[in-house]
């Protein structure tokens, strides 16, 4: 028990030292594009699903994923761990069973040229809304 109390700590500083942020962005020029695409808008209350039929263009980034509706919306996902070909802009797969991606859905990453072998997976969070 008493080796726990050395480890955990030397971990944490591990995660601090190596800039992870709260959206799993670890890219300064990923994180720099993120707010780019969302400047000038607000961010508002989270929701659980949004509809996949207005989704007009998805840019994908290392731990985050940005659903454009509009110029004037555009939803904010911040994934679990584990989809590591976002950071490459990787193809995503979701298997849903209606029109609506939710929290907790799990995507998959593919490499291009290799349809069959996933680059990686992992889960949505919930998804907030940024309006103009």
């Amino acid at each position: 028990m008493r080796w726990l109390a050395l480890v955990v700590p030397i971990l944490l500083a591990g995660c601090a030292a190596n800039g992870d942020s709260p959206s799993g962005a670890k890219n300064p020029k990923q994180l720099a594009e993120i707010a780019d695409a969302l400047k000038g808008l607000t961010p508002g209350k989270p929701v659980s699903c949004i509809d996949q039929t207005r989704i007009r263009d998805v840019k994908k980034f290392e731990g985050t994923i940005l659903y454009q509706y509009s110029p004037r919306l555009i939803y904010r996902n911040d994934v679990s761990g584990g989809c590591t070909g976002l950071r490459y802009g990787d193809p995503i797969v979701s298997k849903t069973y209606s029109s609506q991606l939710c929290r907790g859905d799990i995507i998959h990453t593919f490499s291009p040229g290799t349809p069959n072998i996933s680059s990686g997976s992992c889960g949505l969070g919930s998804f907030v809304p940024y309006t103009r």
